[in-house]
């Protein structure tokens, strides 16, 4: 009989028969299949009702001699964790799998569920990488952008494909000669140190570095960074991504000071004028439409504080009070605003500050930005760029 809480309709049954990975619920102490889901079905090359109210070791699925110890070790502990089995399909081919299996009580009756990861083809990979290392060098070599491994003790660089001497400007043998903090640039070298404990503890990295080509020219590099054994020792593998362009056209719009006006100047969504002394605030057409300003002044910077996010107000205020109190002639800060219907936007404020003689602050001009779309795009870009680095590690 199915206990109520497997019953089919019961959210348990739902979570178990959508699941991509293979799941059973056996009947102790004979351990008759209760329930199984598709994909153990098809992980064992039975139907679901050929299996529902059979013995695995009847069907031959598993072996008495594998099965005992895995009960023994559920009755004591009650739980089993990442267990390596071996199960046989149908058609005679063993299934290599890792099983995680609990142990649960029913009125008075005991079941287990389990659930079962195939790992065949993993294994399958393995054993074909390890027989044809020319496999390896095949993928490696052709991949169009830089690679190379680096032991993560001593920083030397053990391997790096054609791309990455092309890049760089070396041949193989000069780079397995240098390590990765020869590449790069003296005023990169004190950061790069800093960050060392955090690059040989984690499992993987992504970040932009400046490195140096061997004929001196810099350029930034975005680095998706891959922990593994090879050979007994720990060493990384670093997919490298030239993005010179790209930084330099960022550089070169921060850096100036006349891209940035005309930015401010043509800006749709809010332009701005503070006094600094009277405390009194000027905003366009624009705040009122998009965010609801009021169309008095003098309620302006009072409605300003209310709309930014609570969460971002602290934040804010610190960062203009640090902007004025300094001596810099340029703010900017991103922050969650309200809009006029209720919703807040994520934006960037951006101001030119004016000083007196005495070097103190006068007036504040600039404009307000809505980059609420390229903050999900951004998101959204950066969960698929870490799938695309999970299944590259996975791949590896």
């Amino acid at each position: 009989m199915i206990p109520s809480v497997f019953a089919p309709g019961t959210l348990f049954a739902r979570i178990f028969h959508a699941s991509p990975v293979a799941m059973t619920v056996n009947a102790l102490p004979h351990g008759e299949y209760v329930d199984v889901n598709d994909s153990f079905a098809r992980l064992v090359g039975y139907s679901r009702a050929e299996l529902i109210g059979r013995r695995a070791i009847e069907l031959g699925i598993i072996t008495p001699v594998r099965r005992e110890p895995v009960v023994q070790d559920l009755l004591t502990s009650r739980e089993l964790a990442n267990s390596p089995q071996e199960l046989r399909h149908r058609s005679g081919d063993v299934r290599h799998v890792v099983v995680s299996a609990q142990l649960e009580e029913h009125e008075g009756q005991l079941f287990t569920v389990a659930i079962l990861q195939d790992l065949t083809d993993y294994h399958r990979t393995q054993d074909a990488l390890r027989t044809s290392e020319a496999r390896f060098r095949l993928f490696f070599e052709s991949v169009p952008l830089p690679v190379w491994v680096f032991d993560l003790e001593t920083l030397r660089i053990l391997d790096a494909n054609p791309a990455a001497c092309e890049t760089y400007g070396y041949t193989l043998d000069e780079l397995r000669a240098i390590t990765i903090e020869d590449i790069r640039p003296p005023e990169e070298k004190a950061a790069f140190n800093a960050f060392l404990p955090e690059l040989r503890r984690s499992p993987y990295n992504f970040g932009v570095w400046r490195h140096c080509k061997k004929d001196g020219t810099p350029i930034d590099v975005a680095i998706s960074g891959y922990s593994l054994e090879l050979e007994g020792r720990r060493v990384r593998l670093s997919v490298l991504r030239d993005i010179t362009q790209q930084v330099a056209a960022e550089r070169a719009l921060l850096a100036s000071e006349r891209q940035l006006q005309i930015i401010t100047e043509l800006s749709t969504d809010g332009i701005w004028d503070c006094d600094v002394f009277n405390q009194t605030v000027q905003l366009n057409e624009a705040f009122r439409l998009i965010y609801g300003a009021p169309e008095e002044p003098a309620d302006a910077l009072g409605w300003w504080i209310e709309s930014i996010h609570p969460e971002d107000r602290a934040a804010v205020f610190a960062s203009i009070q640090e902007a004025l109190f300094g001596q810099g002639s340029y703010w900017s800060t991103e922050f969650r605003m309200m809009r006029a219907g209720g919703t807040y936007a994520t934006v960037i404020i951006r101001g030119h500050i004016i000083r007196d003689d005495a070097g103190r602050a006068t007036r504040m001009t600039g404009a307000l930005v809505d980059i609420s779309r390229q903050v999900e795009i951004a998101e959204a870009s950066a969960r698929a760029a870490l799938e695309e680095r999970q299944r590259l590690a996975r791949d590896l």
